[in-house]
């Protein structure tokens, strides 16, 4: 299964036959995650190199760890001018994501799918009558301030939020912050994140991965601190003799900072 996205199409000066790291957006596009292509996603893709050679197939998404660059694997090769081999790419090219003939669905089969609609229909009645959610999936845009509400803004040079819905009032969220900027931001107050898609029911607790980031003087770990009824948090550090901290801006280290959360709570 691939993942669509439209007028998704990028640079990329990769050469070679290998991995594709991508470059800016084509004027007129977008990049595949701005399309709405997630992490780890697979997609068919089109490689349309500078000497005309051309390369359909079947790649996955990702980013090396810690890193805002994105790259594509050539997983699959369907066809290609190259007599259906990888392309040796001359490092001028663009990629796009494509529906290729093989992706569309035959009319037949179209036909039993909106003869099927009304069992589904049924389906989800029944579950929304027992009061389970159906899973459903979407992205949020967390913002780092110095204030609960409004503050001074910091920035990033990438940041990607998902999140799902799991039934019966759980949703787990997810985020990554590459190259947090704090300019502008008072030091000393607290590193707030703003934005969470739907506020917490109780008090919880998440995890967190900082990267270029001043640790307090006995600090064990950096944990996501959820209040009940909001949809901002802060970060929290346990101390050594049972005390916390509540992180600070100036813990980050501005311009190459980086963070991963991972957040499960009810609703």
């Amino acid at each position: 299964m691939v993942t669509y996205a439209n007028r998704a199409q990028v640079y990329t000066a990769t050469t070679g036959t290998g991995t594709i790291t991508f470059g800016d957006a084509v004027p007129g596009y977008q990049t595949f995650g701005a399309a709405g292509v997630s992490l780890y996603d697979y997609v068919r893709y089109l490689i349309l190199d500078d000497d005309h050679a051309w390369e359909i197939g079947r790649g996955k998404y990702s980013s090396p760890f810690g890193s805002p660059v994105r790259t594509l694997s050539r997983s699959v090769i369907a066809e290609s001018s190259n007599g259906g081999a990888a392309i040796d790419l001359t490092g001028n090219a663009t990629v796009s994501v494509i529906a290729a003939a093989e992706d569309h669905v035959d009319p037949a089969v179209i036909s039993v799918l909106e003869a099927g609609i009304g069992i589904l229909e049924a389906d989800v009645a029944i579950l929304e009558s027992g009061k389970e959610d159906v899973a459903l999936t979407g992205t949020w845009t967390p913002v780092i301030s110095d204030a609960y509400t409004g503050g001074n803004l910091g920035s990033t040079f990438s940041t990607e939020g998902n999140y799902t819905l799991l039934g019966n009032g759980l949703i787990h969220v997810q985020c990554e912050l590459f190259n947090i900027d704090t300019t502008g931001m008072s030091g000393v107050s607290f590193f707030i994140i703003q934005g969470l898609p739907v506020a917490p029911a109780y008090i919880n607790l998440g995890t967190a991965f900082p990267q270029n980031f001043t640790q307090t003087a006995g600090g064990i770990q950096v944990t996501p601190l959820l209040e009940e009824g909001k949809t901002y948090f802060t970060l929290r550090e346990p101390v050594s003799g049972g005390s916390t901290h509540i992180v600070t801006v100036n813990q980050f280290t501005s311009g190459t900072a980086d963070l991963w959360l991972s957040l499960t709570y009810q609703t």
